[in-house]
């Protein structure tokens, strides 16, 4: 992992993420590509007669305000010794995000936050990105900056190609990880046995506890959740499906359930 793609954006959580890409560039002597997507199609106004103008004043606040937060995220990563490059584009967010990912080895993002919040809330870009960019997405706790290469680490496995590809996208965080558990939760067919998992991993010098959990009745994403805390992990690795025109995130609904309501770092991968 040498190349960390940073989403910035002045929302409550952007501290979190600057802390979370200094964390992992330490850990990897990585650089972060810090990205600043302006969704300048939100101030453009647009008239009866087909015509399109931003208001000025609006526009120079925005940029004024933009300039103050690349001087204090890069004084942050420049004080950590650490190197970095900065993009500010205007457009789409999602989208530059995906294009932006394409060359990078992990995007950072935030969860959403649920309830109230004081302050601007991040963007709710995961679905997309995870779903439709080739650089997996860790995607961090409402108000958590914790990552930590050397916790315990958990993946996800149903079988699936998609749960292969996050699996393979996680190896350099899971290579290091003090343990690594394989979850299977129990009741469904999985095309690929998670004993294959196991052997990939091991193949690559990983060893990987297999643990098989019986849902009891419950949903797939609160057995998943439930086993992935009881482990003391610090990591969930699992895969992203693109599902509909909403392109929810969805993995028999669990990735959809648990983005947002885990209180750990979601490494999603499609």
């Amino acid at each position: 992992m040498k190349s960390i793609l940073l989403h910035i954006y002045d929302d409550v959580d952007l501290g979190h993420r600057v802390a979370a890409a200094i964390a992992l560039a330490r850990a990897f002597d990585a650089e972060v590509a810090c990205l600043q997507v302006t969704p300048l199609p939100d101030y453009i106004t647009v008239d009866p007669f087909g015509g399109m103008y931003a208001y000025q004043p609006i526009m120079d606040e925005i940029r004024e305000r933009e300039t103050h937060i690349r001087e204090r995220t890069l004084a942050q990563i420049d004080g950590a010794g650490l190197r970095s490059i900065w993009e500010q584009v205007d457009g789409n967010i999602a989208a530059g995000l995906i294009e932006a990912g394409a060359l990078n080895d992990v995007t950072i993002l935030s969860q959403p936050r649920r309830g109230h919040c004081e302050g601007i809330r991040p963007v709710k870009v995961i679905p997309e990105v995870a779903t439709k960019g080739v650089a997996p997405v860790l995607a961090l706790p409402a108000g958590e900056h914790r990552v930590d290469p050397q916790a315990v680490a958990a993946i996800a496995w149903n079988g699936s190609a998609q749960s292969a590809r996050a699996l393979r996208a996680s190896l350099p965080l899971v290579a290091r990880a003090a343990e690594v558990h394989l979850i299977e939760v129990t009741g469904r067919h999985h095309a690929i046995a998670v004993e294959a998992a196991a052997r990939f991993l091991e193949l690559r010098g990983i060893t990987a506890a297999i643990r098989k959990v019986d849902s009891d009745g419950r949903a797939v994403s609160d057995a998943l959740r439930d086993a992935t805390l009881a482990l003391g992990a610090g990591l969930l690795v699992m895969g992203a499906y693109g599902h509909s025109r909403m392109t929810e995130i969805v993995l028999g609904g669990v990735s959809n359930d648990l983005v947002g309501w885990m209180p750990i770092p979601l490494l999603l991968a499609h």
